[in-house]
């Protein structure tokens, strides 16, 4: 593809405005490339391109811009080259910060389909970023990318590694003051414990993340509260504490907000709530099949692939409950298939 004349004629004009009308413009061009869903891909690169050229006139540095803009369009392919160019541009040590957010978005790009590639691009973000001088209200971004770095070793159950990644977190959000990010931090923290089977100490942390829910921003504290409510009732139904945990999950299902601020959540709760109910008595066997299958038919409404594993193999429990092996069988061979095919680990090994 080529820029075309009209291109030019606009990056002309550029010398004669100020810096901060030059920004404004590339923020206007960057939206709109990244939400316009009425712009073909052609139109969308031209877009991306403008602004391209318009940040290296400038010289304002925010190359990473152009490269997150390309991912939150949603067309892979435009993504991949502008990344590519993006990360191109920025090699070296002349421009960390925008070499660790491109990073970071590739890493975002490829996390589900290929978490090895994810966690390379990770960890070279975040070299990078700790090599950047950031603004105070960047100064947390490190650290946040520390903790996604903890949550794919949790994945694949180095829960060590994790945790060690997490702590070193922790004190370095408690030394720079960023208390609205403490929350994930140590609700990540609660779920490692979870996985290394520390009931008392996940639920422990858990309570710990919900005190700092308060200082997050105020549109994210009502997201936090139900993950934190979930997280809280996933304890005690890891320990099979079903009695607890269908209590638990019971109130949160009843949260009306829960289904449109996270519907994967959401359809996570509705199987747990069926399975802890089941499990202690509270539902029976019809009951539960027509929770599996309305929280089958959201994942599939947002392309969620990963959660159904999970869903399939408490299907399978449950038939092996009802002495119904074969049908049993058949989920776990579900289970599995879907396990691997998205790389769920916790999954895969149970199956």
């Amino acid at each position: 593809m080529v820029i075309g004349v009209a291109c030019f004629m606009f990056l002309a004009f550029v010398p004669s405005q100020e810096i901060s009308d030059v920004s404004n413009t590339i923020t206007e061009i960057l939206n709109k490339a990244r939400n316009d869903a009425s712009l073909s891909s052609e139109e969308r690169f031209q877009l991306l391109e403008k602004a391209l050229l318009l940040i290296e006139q400038a010289k304002t540095n925010n190359l990473e811009e152009v490269s997150f803009a390309a991912l939150r369009s949603g067309d892979s392919l435009l993504f991949r080259k502008f990344n590519r160019i993006v990360l191109e541009k920025t090699k070296g040590e002349a421009n960390p910060f925008s070499l660790g957010m491109s990073h970071w978005d590739l890493g975002e790009f490829v996390r589900d389909s290929k978490p090895d590639s994810a966690f390379y691009h990770y960890q070279k973000a975040y070299k990078a970023l700790s090599l950047a001088t950031l603004e105070e209200e960047n100064s947390h971004l490190p650290s946040s990318l520390l903790l996604v770095i903890a949550g794919l070793k949790d994945n694949v159950k180095d829960y060590v590694g994790a945790e060690k990644d997490i702590i070193a977190v922790i004190s370095h959000l408690k030394k720079i003051e960023r208390l609205d990010q403490l929350f994930k931090a140590y609700n990540k923290l609660g779920i490692v414990q979870n996985g290394l089977n520390k009931p008392e100490k996940a639920l422990e942390y858990h309570h710990k993340a919900k005190t700092y829910i308060q200082y997050a921003r105020a549109d994210r504290q009502e997201g936090y509260s139900l993950s934190n409510a979930n997280n809280l009732a996933s304890v005690y139904l890891r320990q099979k504490n079903f009695k607890t945990a269908y209590e638990l999950y019971d109130k949160l299902e009843d949260q009306s907000k829960l289904k449109t601020l996270n519907t994967r959540l959401y359809a996570k709760v509705i199987t747990s709530r069926a399975y802890s109910g089941y499990q202690s008595g509270q539902l029976d066997l019809a009951q539960f099949e027509d929770a599996v299958s309305l929280s089958n038919h959201l994942l599939d409404s947002v392309s969620y692939k990963y959660g159904q594993a999970r869903n399939h193999e408490y299907y399978a429990q449950v038939l092996v409950a009802e002495k119904d092996t074969a049908k049993a069988i058949i989920q776990v061979a579900k289970a599995a298939t879907l396990a691997e095919e998205t790389n769920n680990n916790d999954r895969l090994l149970s199956a």
